[in-house]
């Protein structure tokens, strides 16, 4: 007689364990979603709205200041000159040869019989 209680309660107990996790792997699913939902789609459109409210009042409090000059037509030239300037000093290569170097250390380092540098 003991035999098929022991087996019903195995039963049960597998049954809920099954069931318990189940609903945690749901759960994990549906967080993992609701995350990569605001990541993908939220963040980015609030981030957006941050940085071009805090331009547009950079841009106000400019032309505030300077009432003579048009800003559009400085920082065009401003950023004219700056990616001259960048471009004869090598920056842009000087730049990529550094995070080249950064990432083939990481790379090295990841391999596991060669450890740390």
């Amino acid at each position: 007689m003991p035999v098929p209680l022991i087996g019903g309660i195995l039963a049960f107990l597998t049954g809920w364990f099954a069931r318990f996790l189940g609903v945690q792997a749901l759960r994990f699913v549906a967080w993992k979603a609701i995350l990569w939902f605001i990541v993908v789609s939220v963040f980015p459109v609030v981030i957006y709205n941050v940085v071009s409210g805090l331009l547009s009042e950079a841009f106000n409090m400019y032309a505030d200041q300077v009432e003579g000059y048009s800003e559009t037509s400085i920082l065009i030239n401003l950023t004219g000159c700056l990616g001259w300037l960048a471009v004869h000093l090598k920056i842009p290569e000087s730049f990529a040869l550094i995070l080249s170097a950064a990432m083939f250390r990481i790379a090295v380092s990841m391999i596991p019989f060669i450890g740390k540098m």
